[in-house]
């Protein structure tokens, strides 16, 4: 199976982006600007998970399960 992150139960998608939210773990801190005073920009605080491509991959794949197998 190719493995890639359209394909992954962690990657949600969204038909009108190629990007999306990587779900594997939880979501990452990191510093944003929030707020800009003139030449002046305030940094601060942002939780985010990774966003991915929908061809990117990585070493945690595990494929989405298919309607058979969850019920649907």
């Amino acid at each position: 199976m190719e493995q890639r992150c359209e394909l992954c139960r962690f990657w949600p998608g969204y038909e009108y982006s190629p990007v999306a939210d990587c779900r594997r773990h939880a979501p990452v801190v990191f510093r944003q600007p929030i707020a800009w005073r003139g030449n002046e920009v305030t940094l601060g605080p942002v939780r985010n998970w990774p966003q991915t491509g929908r061809d990117d991959w990585c070493g945690e794949f595990e494929p989405r399960p298919t309607k058979e197998a969850d019920g649907s």
